[in-house]
C-alpha cells in the first residue's frame, strides 16, 4: 500500500491537528482546494483507525491540513497517546479512500477492514431507500472472504472470573441485571472490559477491568463519546 509518514512536532499536539506532505503524489490533484470553503475541491473518505472516525474531506492545499478533520485529528491524537517525534501515517487504501493511523499499515488487519466497512455502511445509509434496494437485488447472494492479520492478546482467566464475581451479576457501569445466562452453565452473562485496553499498553489486573452488559461494552467501544 502506498502511504506518506507525518512527523508530529509538539505545535501539532498542541493544536491538535497534523500538517500533510507537501509534494508528494499520494492525494489526488483534484482533491487540493484553495484556503477558503468556497475554493473547496472534490472531497476525499478519510479513516481514523482506532477510533472508527470517518469524515468526508478535500486538502486545504494552503495549509497543508485536511480541511474538515481537525477534530478527528485532536481524537487521533489523543486516543493513541502521540506525543511530539512520533510519526502518523497516511496510507492511500481505495481510489479516493486513506486511512489515518500510528502505525505501517502493509495488508488488511481486522480493524481496517472493520472501518472501511463502517465507511460503507455510513455511505449507504445516506442513499435513497430506491437505491439501497436496487444495490441488494444487485448484489452477490454470497459474500467475499478476506483474510486479514490480527493480534490477540491471552488474557488470565482469573482476572476475568474475579470481576465477575465481584459484579455479582450486575452490570458495573449502568447497574442493571444481565441480561440472560450463559448457554454454558447458567451464570449471569457480562463481558469483561478493560479500562485502558490491553493494546494500549494495560494491565490484565483486576483493577483495570470492569463487567459490563452488552449494551454498555458496545457503548464504550462505538459510542459518541468512545
Amino acid at each position: 500500500m502506498k502511504y506518506a509518514e507525518v512527523l508530529l512536532s509538539q505545535g501539532n499536539i498542541n493544536q491538535g491537528h497534523f500538517y500533510l506532505p507537501k509534494g508528494t503524489d499520494l492525494f489526488p490533484a483534484d482533491a487540493l482546494g484553495g484556503k477558503n470553503k468556497s475554493e473547496m475541491a472534490k472531497s476525499l473518505e478519510v479513516i481514523f483507525v482506532g477510533t472508527g472516525e470517518v469524515v468526508l474531506t478535500d486538502i486545504d492545499s494552503e495549509k497543508s491540513l485536511f480541511r474538515s478533520a481537525r477534530g478527528e485529528s485532536r481524537r487521533f491524537i489523543e486516543k493513541h497517546k502521540l506525543t511530539a517525534g512520533d510519526k502518523i501515517y497516511i496510507t492511500k487504501t481505495g481510489e479516493r479512500r486513506f486511512s489515518v493511523s500510528n502505525k505501517i499499515i502493509t495488508e488488511p488487519t481486522l480493524n481496517s477492514v472493520l472501518d472501511e466497512f463502517n465507511l460503507e455502511v455510513i455511505k449507504a445509509l445516506k442513499e435513497s431507500p430506491e437505491n439501497r434496494k436496487r444495490q441488494i437485488e444487485n448484489a452477490p447472494k454470497k459474500p467475499d472472504k478476506k483474510t486479514v492479520e490480527t493480534t490477540i492478546y491471552i488474557r488470565n482467566p482469573y482476572v476475568v472470573a474475579e470481576v465477575l464475581e465481584r459484579a455479582k451479576g450486575a452490570c458495573e457501569r449502568c447497574k442493571s441485571t444481565a441480561p440472560f445466562k450463559r448457554k454454558s452453565d447458567g451464570s449471569p452473562y457480562l463481558e469483561v472490559h478493560h479500562t485502558v485496553p490491553l493494546s494500549e499498553d494495560g494491565d490484565d489486573t483486576v483493577e483495570n477491568a470492569v463487567a459490563l452488559c452488552p449494551n454498555c461494552h458496545r457503548e464504550l467501544h462505538f459510542g459518541v463519546n468512545a
